[in-house]
This record gives structure tokens, sequence and C-alpha cells, in this order.
């Protein structure tokens, strides 16, 4: 990629069809990671900037981790033991998370995705801070390719044997799920082709937003079945799983999100973090594990 020249200030006259007045000016070391880096000036503007400017990683004074904390991330690590492996602080790793969370984002909203025949759709679950307080998690996958296509998080009513501790110790909790299914269904919308195919379980909340914001596109609803010990819970006892695309990729999300392995001493603590971590598994698993899509896709 060439490096960047345009002035970065937006009053600038540079935009108004004159010839550009960005001349270098010298060079700077980096000491962060020892790179030889270019300025610029504007002579229209006095502005100065260089070719780091414009980098996601802009002022960044430890820039060579974020590739370590987000592979860590994506293999069972929680924050804490990333901050002790690295020897960095936690609230440094806690920062990386929103700053990865926001590059995996970027990379979903430029999903370049389409004519896709079967897509499978089903809610995982976890919780915030405490059991009594679950949240729902729609995602759509790709059922040939297992690509993840999107997801979001979203918080819904404490479920049963709860209901009366919840109800009690924090009363009610809105229930956000209709929002968030019809967000990831608006996402995967235009990768579909006319006919395709979208499969789910029989949650009687799935046929109306299906109905309403995927027209033309088949929908078929297969009977849940009951989860085997093994495979995070996610995996099926039977030998044929309509949804296994679906089950096998929550399975693999679970083991290696740490704080949605079941019975882990991890637990999130925001819905906004969480979803973060999952975006992030998410931009990992379809680019590293899968390698069907390249980083930029």
């Amino acid at each position: 990629m060439q490096p960047r020249r345009a002035c970065p200030n937006q009053n600038c006259r540079h935009d108004l069809g004159a010839p550009s007045r960005v001349v270098k000016a010298g060079k700077f070391h980096r000491k962060e990671d020892g790179q030889s880096i270019q300025r610029f000036v504007c002579r229209r503007c006095g502005r100065h900037f260089s070719t780091a400017t414009f980098s996601d990683a802009y002022r960044q004074k430890n820039r060579r981790i974020n590739d370590r904390v987000r592979k860590l991330l994506c293999i069972k690590v929680s924050q804490r033991a990333i901050a002790r492996y690295l020897r960095i602080n936690r609230k440094t790793v806690a920062r990386r998370l929103r700053f990865l969370g926001n590059q995996a984002r970027c990379y979903f909203d430029g999903l370049q995705v389409r004519d896709l025949s079967h897509v499978q759709f089903d809610e995982m679950q976890s919780s915030i801070h405490t059991k009594c307080k679950p949240v729902a998690i729609p995602m759509a996958v790709d059922a040939n390719t297992r690509t993840i296509l999107a997801l979001k998080v979203a918080s819904m009513p404490a479920q049963h044997p709860l209901v009366d501790i919840a109800m009690r110790k924090y009363g009610p909790r809105a229930d956000h799920r209709p929002e968030a299914i019809a967000q990831v269904l608006r996402r995967i919308q235009p990768m579909l082709k006319r006919g395709a195919q979208i499969s789910t379980d029989m949650a009687p909340r799935y046929p109306a937003p299906i109905q309403r914001l995927l027209p033309g596109v088949s929908h078929v609803a297969v009977r849940s079945r009951r989860a085997c010990v093994t495979g995070q819970g996610e995996l099926k006892r039977v030998g044929f799983d309509p949804l296994f695309s679906f089950n096998h990729t929550a399975a693999m999300v679970r083991d290696g999100v740490s704080r949605l392995v079941r019975k882990t001493w991890g637990n999130s603590k925001r819905a906004d973090c969480l979803e973060n971590h999952l975006l992030i598994y998410a931009h990992y698993h379809n680019t590293e594990r899968l390698k069907v899509l390249p980083l930029g896709a």
C-alpha cells in the first residue's frame, strides 16, 4: 500500500482541484519498533504529518504486541493471563481488546460475500457478571464453509430455574433479542442469492423476522436435539445434525473465547467487551482458522 500524502487537515484547500502542495519534510526514528518514518508538510496550511498519521495504531506506544494479543485472545487465554504472559498492564490488554474489536468490526462491515445458497442461524447464550443476567448471541454461519457472517450480543430475561432469584436481586431485565436478530438478518440479506435457504431451530421468534427481512429466502426449521458432553455443549448426540455447521462453529467459539468456555472462572463484566471479544475471534476464525477469506475481504 502506498503511503498517503493527502493533507489530514479538514479545513485545507487540498481537495479543491489545486495542485498538491504536500512535500517531504525529513524523517524520524520511531523508538518503539525501530522503523524510519517519513514526515510530510502541507505548504498550503502548514500542517505537519507522517505516514504513521493514517495508521490504525496511531500514537500507540507498544504496537508490537497487537498481533500477539489478538492471537492469545482467540486461543482461550484470559485478559489477566495475557497481561502476565506479555508483562504488560491489564489496562493495556483492555485497551487492545477495544482497539482490535473496532478493527474486526470494520472487517465485517466491509465483508464482500455474495450469492450464498445456504446459511444457518441460531443463538448461543452467555451471561454478564452473573447467570442471573444472561445474554443471547445470535449468529449467522455459511453452511458450506462455516464462515461466520455476522453476530450480535443482546440482553435477555433470566431463564428457569433462576427467574425468581434474578427478579428478586436485579428486577425485570430487558429483552433485546428481537432487535439483535433483526440486525444480524439485515447484515446477511445482501449476501444471499434469490431462492437461498436459511436453516434454524424451531424457536418461535425466528419465522416472523426472516419472512419480513429476507423475502424470497426459504426458511427451514428443524427440531433441536439434545447436546452431548463433548463439543462445549454445542454439538449434538445424533449421528446427523441438520445444523452441524452452526453447532460446530459455536463449539469452536466457546473453545476459543475464554469467557465462553463451559464451567470457566472467566466471566464478562460488560456486554460491549463480550461483543468485541467475539468479533475478534470471528475475524480470526475466518482469516486464519478457515483461511477462506483474505484479511482485507
